[in-house]
């Protein structure tokens, strides 16, 4: 999947930092794209002050929702294109050439795991796209938090800027409140 673009909020009904992304989703089979949607991803995290080392943490990270758009984007390929793609070059088209049954070609391909492609091979087959965007939901929120993970999510204050110079002596805390951060200079109440 590729993010495409991401918004940054503050909601006021918790203390989390929220970015919503916007996401395009493509599945391939040898080569070929079988599957792509927009999605929307929803990813949420707690803001931390620690003050030893003077820098502003975000943890607990968490994929808050992943929902399909409904625009022209999506598309979704038929079974029978997603099959010749799965099966060998000469047995292409053979299954319904033949009248072989769909396990049987498909055992050659998934070495013996049929019952787990025939399950895939369904999503497609009812081209519903939120169905297989639910399918593929664990693996990219996984994705997700992994990107995030690459990245460092935190800020050490600036000693040549004052206000971050002050907070980082003296600061305790950081909160979300009215769609802003907040920086105290106390404990938690």
């Amino acid at each position: 999947f590729t993010c495409l673009e991401a918004q940054l909020s503050m909601p006021t009904s918790t203390n989390r930092l929220t970015v919503q992304i916007l996401c395009a989703i493509e599945v391939k089979v040898m080569g070929s794209r079988i599957y792509k949607a927009h999605a929307a991803a929803g990813i949420s995290a707690l803001p931390n002050y620690y003050p030893a080392s003077r820098s502003l943490h975000l943890t607990d990270t968490r994929v808050d929702f992943i929902h399909l758009l409904n625009d022209q984007y999506s598309l979704v390929k038929d079974t029978q294109f997603i099959i010749d793609k799965l099966l060998p070059l000469p047995l292409s088209g053979l299954g319904s050439l033949l009248g072989q049954p769909l396990r049987s070609a498909l055992s050659l391909v998934s070495a013996g795991s049929t019952d787990q492609a025939l399950d895939y091979l369904k999503l497609y087959l009812h081209g519903n796209t939120q169905r297989i965007l639910d399918y593929h939901k664990p693996r990219l929120a996984k994705e997700l938090l992994a990107r995030l993970d690459e990245r460092a999510l935190e800020y050490t204050m600036d000693d040549n800027h004052w206000r971050e110079f002050l907070f980082a002596r003296y600061g305790k805390r950081v909160t979300v409140e009215e769609n802003q951060l907040r920086f105290f200079f106390t404990e938690q109440p």
